[in-house]
């Protein structure tokens, strides 16, 4: 059977939340976080399913949408980009069973579609850096268009604690650094996705 990407709903909120809590931030918020998300009118997020079973998700939100507020980072884009209608796809993660299999860039495709349809040109990522230094989704993040800004700052993460949330690499204590990019959709790579339709 072939992986099926399929919009994600409100049906989805607990296996959402759980893909969340276990790989990506967990924190008590986190299930009214994606709720609010799922429920907002921009909402773009796509899930694969492989036999009945979420093997990966990307999801996004309007504006610039960071774990918590850090604003002067906020503000130095915003000052940049202040004419730009940015949308920030704020989780991608595949089961470590199928990476390597297109997964992410099937997501990719779908969700950069359906954000460029609604009329942004512009996404804000806010990738994680390993305290090895790895980037895990940095590949599949640039695919989707040219980088137009790109900054790394150590230690993104250590107040995490302060807002309940929880690095499922460090612990409370995260010394994940973050590699914020701002990429100008493609449309070639839109185009693409028109293909998987």
């Amino acid at each position: 059977m072939a992986v099926q990407y399929l919009p994600i709903t409100i049906d989805d909120l607990q296996e959402v939340t759980r893909i969340y809590m276990e790989h990506l931030n967990g924190g008590d918020f986190i299930e009214e976080h994606i709720k609010e998300g799922i429920e907002s009118k921009d909402f773009v997020g796509f899930k694969a399913v492989d036999q009945g079973r979420m093997i990966g998700i990307l999801t996004g939100r309007q504006g610039m949408d960071f774990t918590y507020p850090h604003p002067e980072l906020e503000e130095r884009i915003h000052k940049r980009y202040q004419k730009d209608n940015l949308y920030t796809p704020d989780s991608l993660y595949v089961e470590p069973e199928y990476r390597g299999e297109d997964i992410s860039r099937q997501l990719g495709k779908h969700v950069v579609q359906k954000i460029y349809e609604k009329g942004y040109s512009k996404m804000l990522t806010e990738l994680w850096i390993y305290p090895d230094g790895k980037v895990p989704a940095e590949a599949t993040v640039r695919e989707w268009g040219p980088v137009v800004y790109q900054e790394d700052i150590p230690l993104f993460y250590k107040d995490g604690y302060q807002y309940g949330i929880e690095c499922p690499i460090c612990g409370a204590k995260c010394t994940c650094g973050a590699r914020i990019l701002v990429v100008e959709i493609s449309e070639e790579f839109v185009r693409e996705g028109d293909n998987n339709e």
